[in-house]
């Protein structure tokens, strides 16, 4: 899935995609696992908490996830992905 940010103006901020697979590594509308595969937030607006932004919005479209993981192949090919818990994501967001 696409997820879109936009300013006042409507001008884009941040492009997301997004899939969520269920435990058998298929995907899955009500899986558990959020992958991030690709992210591109624009120069002007990166540091202001756009990526809180992006989960928010994930994690208000999937109640159903329980983890998330980020995987950014082009900008660091090298980076491995990291995985993310519920808890955490919630603690990193200031809700828990």
């Amino acid at each position: 899935m696409i997820e879109v940010l936009k300013d006042d103006k409507g001008d884009i901020v941040a492009v997301c995609e997004w899939l969520l697979f269920n435990e058998d590594k298929f995907l899955d509308d009500k899986g558990t696992l959020v992958c991030i595969s690709e992210l591109e937030i624009n120069k002007a607006y990166r540091g202001n908490g756009v990526i809180k932004k992006f989960i928010r919005n994930i994690q208000a479209k999937c109640p159903t996830a329980q983890r998330m993981f980020f995987w950014r192949e082009n900008k660091y090919p090298a980076r491995p992905f990291r995985v993310y818990s519920r808890k955490q994501i919630l603690r990193r967001m200031g809700r828990e």
